[in-house]
């Protein structure tokens, strides 16, 4: 291995045991519970999950008020784990991995698309470190870009196991469902691969399971999609919430800096498969 390559190594590591800190000791957060934002309303839905063997935020309503994979994730360790610092533990250890592995996905797809290895090391670097800064608060970023990468290895290579992962990848956040609408359009219209009969066989897998995932939803929870007033049992509707882009508007230099990458990554998406 590279010195170079060792070095990016080590920081990412030396990164991972910064955000540790910051959970456990800097700020003083309790150990029982060292995430913040929505990972509560996970948790607690799991707890209730297990406890009154549906699913459910309130224990009274059905709920599907969340990413329904990074759920399952949750829902998985805390059945199997009964200690709150060693669940804590492993769901930070997972996000470090899937951060990493990101990393990896990210390189091996830039190297396909005939970078060289420095510019496929900086962007891959970039992109997991963003990554890690996202997955910070316990949630389901560092699954969700985890899937997505991995999904760009196979993009090439077998397009039915890149519809699988494309669907996994939707299961961990449904918004990059968009992100891959810009990407098959390319392949099927820019690329025309829409005249490629068995290219298109293999890639129906991926719209009929997202139907089938609507169905369930609309068959359990009468939504077709996750609606976060559900999950606090607020309201039984889809709303656009103005509130989810209100950090554009802050003042805070910490928002500013996530509202300065959401521009940079809306531009970026113009050059996913460019070179400049």
């Amino acid at each position: 291995m590279k010195i170079k390559n060792k070095i990016y190594i080590c920081c990412f590591f030396l990164s991972c045991l910064f955000v540790f800190l910051r959970l456990e000791i800097i700020f003083g957060d309790d150990i029982m519970a060292p995430f913040t934002d929505d990972f509560y309303y996970y948790l607690t839905t799991a707890r209730n999950t297990i406890n009154l063997g549906f699913i459910t935020f309130d224990g009274i309503f059905l709920t599907n008020g969340f990413q329904p994979l990074w759920f399952f994730v949750i829902l998985l360790f805390k059945f199997l784990i009964k200690s709150d610092i060693f669940f804590n533990l492993i769901i930070i250890c997972i996000i470090f991995l899937l951060c990493f592995l990101t990393y990896v996905n990210f390189k091996k797809f830039l190297l396909q698309k005939n970078y060289n290895n420095d510019e496929a090391n900086f962007i891959s670097i970039f992109v997991s470190y963003l990554s890690l800064f996202f997955s910070k608060n316990g949630m389901e970023t560092s699954l969700a870009i985890f899937l997505f990468s991995m999904s760009l290895v196979y993009l090439k290579k077998n397009i039915l196991v890149f519809s699988v992962l494309s669907f996994f990848t939707f299961l961990s956040r449904l918004e990059f469902i968009f992100l891959y609408f810009v990407i098959l359009l390319r392949e099927l219209i820019i690329k025309k691969k829409i005249y490629n009969f068995n290219y298109i066989l293999k890639l129906t897998t991926l719209p009929l399971l997202l139907l089938v995932y609507v169905f369930l939803n609309m068959y359990f929870f009468h939504l077709p999609f996750p609606g976060s007033g559900v999950s606090k049992s607020l309201v039984n509707e889809i709303k656009f919430n103005k509130e989810s882009f209100s950090f554009l508007f802050a003042n805070g230099y910490g928002m500013r800096f996530i509202s300065l990458l959401f521009y940079i990554n809306c531009f970026g998406i113009l050059f996913l498969f460019s070179k400049k």
